[in-house]
């Protein structure tokens, strides 16, 4: 065998933490089709296919949370190769408010939103009434790291609700559009 193997066509399907891989490749002579992710903590190769079913190579893996970088490699009994590369990202937990403060009593403009996500996108306070509302985005990177919780601390200017009751809630959405609305709070201004 002169000749290397051909990869007709490279798909990938990113459902969670699994990843299909469909690859299409011309090579009747195959010994092996793997993988390297060169973001894992040990990058090694691992084997995907040993043998096509009508040209086609079709796995799916399970990997870890995050960012990826896969190397596939098309290897001939020759040891002739071919590659094509992709990254991409996977996140299987949803998005998870811990705590909002305050929880009873009077509000004073201050709110705490304390959640759970790796890779949080945007969150958002709504807070107002049957005449006003308003929304104020959070500014995630003045969030503080507390153990695996994020805790955020937005100041809002409460004074259109002087004397009023109000209800608040926190939104948070994670990279990949997952989302989660913390549970409406009444409170006296």
């Amino acid at each position: 065998d002169i000749s290397n193997p051909v990869i007709s066509s490279f798909q990938l399907d990113v459902l969670g933490k699994f990843v299909t891989f469909v690859i299409a490749v011309d090579e009747p002579y195959l010994k092996e089709i793997s993988y390297i992710d060169s973001l894992d903590k040990t990058p090694k190769e691992k084997v995907l296919c040993t043998a096509l079913i009508d040209g086609i190579c079709e796995k799916r893996i399970s990997l870890n949370e995050g960012n990826h970088e896969i190397r596939i490699i098309v290897r001939d009994e020759a040891g002739s190769e071919a590659e094509v590369s992709s990254s991409f990202f996977t996140d299987s937990r949803l998005p998870v408010i811990k705590r909002t403060e305050p929880t009873k009593g009077f509000a004073s403009g201050e709110f705490v939103l304390t959640f759970e996500e790796v890779n949080p996108r945007e969150a958002y306070l709504s807070y107002g009434n049957n005449q006003l509302a308003y929304y104020q985005e959070v500014n995630l990177s003045d969030c503080i790291q507390e153990k695996k919780n994020k805790v955020c601390l937005v100041n809002v200017n409460l004074s259109d609700f002087e004397g009023q009751d109000i209800l608040y809630r926190f939104n948070l959405t994670d990279i990949l559009g997952n989302y989660v609305n913390s549970k409406p709070l009444s409170l006296k201004v």
